[in-house]
């Protein structure tokens, strides 16, 4: 979505942002089909368009690498809807690692070893829950 801006300028870039806003809300196996279907008819309907936009164009680039990014991830994508001890989304391991960075960069006049043995401990007391 972020590559997308929250405006695209062009109408292949609006519907791919609706079709990508449908994605935090898929809860079972036919949703994600759903989801599927529309982003390969998309792929279908606006591939001539997309290679016919100039390569310096901003769309193209913000076309470009939201598609490349659906096409890596979409075989790993939906792996929540069979195992429910995985999240959904990253928030979980972002809310985790802004607060790894926070608290590191307290620790600024640290030598290289004991940085890493700091992110060490930190994360041993971490899943510990100690901390």
């Amino acid at each position: 979505m972020r590559w997308l801006r929250t405006y695209p300028k062009t109408l292949a870039g609006r519907q791919l942002r609706s079709i990508l806003r449908t994605l935090c809300s898929i809860k079972s196996v036919k949703e994600q089909n759903a989801f599927i279907n529309s982003y390969k008819t998309w792929i279908s309907k606006h591939r001539k368009f997309i290679k016919s936009l100039p390569v310096s164009n901003v769309a193209f680039k913000d076309l470009k690498r939201t598609i490349v990014l659906i096409n890596n991830a979409l075989p790993d994508m939906f792996y929540y809807l069979k195992d429910p001890d995985v999240p959904p989304t990253t928030n979980t391991i972002e809310s985790f690692y802004s607060r790894v960075k926070a608290d590191y960069r307290r620790h600024r006049g640290l030598t290289q070893m004991h940085k890493i043995h700091y992110l060490k401990w930190y994360c041993y007391l971490k899943n510990s829950n100690t901390f």
